[in-house]
């Protein structure tokens, strides 16, 4: 379920950010835990499994890392979806948090017309560093 949704137009494109959660308990669970040599790991498959399993999107990287003192699991995405005046092109980056028995997805992408594709990409690899980061550093917890 999404709890919050922010939206902008910027230069023909635009520019989302997400929170959503899932609740999941152990499911969920065993998908976080040690980066080290995450890319060895089953869960890796399980990852690029459950992030592949909509349709029309191409994982173009996935790896664990650690935000604080938690397991987080980075993934960025390219996906193509139908649209009313055409198909749609996004490229998005999500950090994925596991928090008390739900795991929480931020998500921070660009998105426009399929034929905008490079200009999207683009912008996307300039907001890695800038707009997502902010992003991802905003998250708080209060336990």
């Amino acid at each position: 379920s999404i709890l919050q949704s922010f939206r902008r137009h910027n230069g023909g494109m635009l520019e989302h950010l997400l929170l959503q959660k899932m609740d999941g308990g152990e499911d969920v669970a065993m998908l976080f835990g040690e980066e080290k040599e995450f890319a060895a790991t089953p869960r890796k498959a399980k990852w690029m499994h459950l992030l592949q399993s909509a349709g029309g999107t191409e994982v173009l990287d996935v790896r664990a890392a650690t935000y604080g003192e938690r397991p987080v699991v980075f993934a960025d995405l390219a996906i193509v979806r139908p649209g009313e005046r055409g198909e749609i092109y996004m490229q998005n980056r999500l950090m994925m948090v596991y928090h008390q028995g739900r795991m929480l997805t931020l998500t921070c992408g660009a998105a426009g017309r399929i034929a905008d594709r490079a200009a999207i990409d683009a912008r996307q690899v300039s907001n890695r560093n800038t707009l997502c980061q902010d992003y991802f550093d905003s998250l708080r917890f209060f336990d």
